[in-house]
């Protein structure tokens, strides 16, 4: 989901401001929690277009999170999808 500069630049900026920051706030636009699509007693459906089909860059972000010592994360997300 992230270029490598991206990643080290968020890297940098979530450090230089662990200690002053209340809140760690990301803004973006796709789901970051795992999300299953499929119908209750069907297979696992995950949604790829998102953080889903990056489960790797997802994990290096949240472990840049707790090097960086955040407390407190929020990850803000926008999705509109069609239904029926």
């Amino acid at each position: 989901m992230l270029g490598a500069a991206q990643e080290a630049w968020l890297a940098q900026s979530l450090a230089a401001n662990a200690r002053s920051a209340g809140w760690h706030i990301v803004g973006q636009a796709s789901l970051f929690a795992p999300r299953d699509f499929s119908a209750p007693g069907k297979a696992l459906s995950l949604w790829n277009d998102g953080w889903d089909g990056y489960s790797a860059a997802r994990t290096r972000l949240t472990d840049t999170l707790q090097k960086a010592g955040s407390k407190t994360s929020f990850f803000s997300a926008v999705m509109f999808m069609k239904t029926g």
